[in-house]
């Protein structure tokens, strides 16, 4: 079985751009996102819970556990290769979580030629600890970038400045509970765009593959695509002009930034494990990846940025 690689973080971190660069590879297969993976019910009790991938449930079933709401998983995208009656099938037969996917990853996979598959969803942070313990050969990538940045980035996409804090503050805090594994890898999105050879080529020697620069030349035939809000296209020639986002929005905005990060608090009823360790403790945090200048201690991760 083909067991594959999970990308995740909070939006607007550059997973999208990252996992475009990836499927230039012909050994990768890197798709739509799917939501696939970000149910935890799915790894504990996946014959209880795999039928709602076929039937929605309005009121129970898979409900995402992260800031926005996800019900199930997105599986009939045309790129996949999966019709209603067949999907259901590979539900039905399928033993357990694991074999499903790699099952369902197959059609794609075949036709484009590829060994491994790839899937990226923002939410996918939320269960990397479970991905990595039910999928024994697979890796997790986890992006990161300068909060404030991050931030202005989603308010721009046109969320508030307190549910952009949110939803960077929890995927980034789910996901940092796998600091230290050895199939987790962080990479950040400032240091990638400035120096991919470096950085990227990081990431490829964990991913098993030899760094190739071609990547970073789009194919004539990929079309850009830049959602709303955006400097950086999802696809097409990799800049620098999402670097420093925050400082380019107007200083009201800025000013209503500021305000929701230093009064979003963490609750301690939430899996924060991450922040209990020195390097990641709320106002001790200097990892230029994940710092937040503006917070006090007991506020968001606060450092001078």
């Amino acid at each position: 079985m083909t067991e594959g690689i999970l990308i995740g973080g909070s939006p607007s971190t550059g997973s999208s751009v990252l996992v475009n660069l990836l499927n230039r590879r012909p050994e990768l297969l890197a798709g739509p996102e799917t939501y696939l993976f970000i149910h935890p019910r799915l790894y504990s009790d996946w014959p209880a819970y795999r039928r709602y991938l076929i039937n929605h449930s309005k009121t129970g079933g898979l409900k995402s556990i992260g800031w926005f709401a996800i019900n199930g998983a997105l599986l009939l995208d045309p790129f996949y290769g999966w019709e209603p009656l067949k999907l259901k099938g590979l539900v039905e037969d399928s033993g357990d979580f694991s074999s499903f996917c790699g099952s369902y990853f197959s059609p794609a996979m075949a036709k484009k030629g590829a060994t491994r598959w790839v899937e990226k969803s923002p939410s996918n942070a939320l269960c990397m600890e479970e991905f990595l313990q039910h999928f024994p050969s697979g890796l997790a990538i986890h992006t990161t970038r300068d909060p404030y940045d991050t931030v202005a980035s989603l308010v721009s996409r046109g969320l508030s400045p307190f549910q952009a804090v949110a939803s960077y503050l929890v995927n980034t805090a789910f996901a940092l509970k796998m600091e230290g594994q050895e199939r987790y890898h962080r990479i950040r999105y400032e240091d990638w765009v400035a120096d991919p050879g470096q950085y990227l080529g990081k990431c490829f020697r964990f991913l098993g593959l030899d760094w190739d620069p071609n990547i970073l030349e789009p194919p004539k035939e990929e079309k850009e695509v830049r959602m709303k809000g955006w400097l950086q296209s999802e696809k097409g020639k990799l800049g620098a002009s999402s670097l420093g986002r925050f400082h380019k929005m107007e200083e009201g905005v800025r000013d209503r930034i500021r305000y929701a990060i230093s009064n979003i608090r963490l609750r301690k009823w939430l899996p924060f494990e991450a922040w209990a360790s020195a390097e990641f403790h709320p106002g001790n945090l200097r990892d230029p990846g994940l710092s937040l200048s503006s917070a006090r201690p007991g506020f968001l991760p606060g450092t001078g940025a």
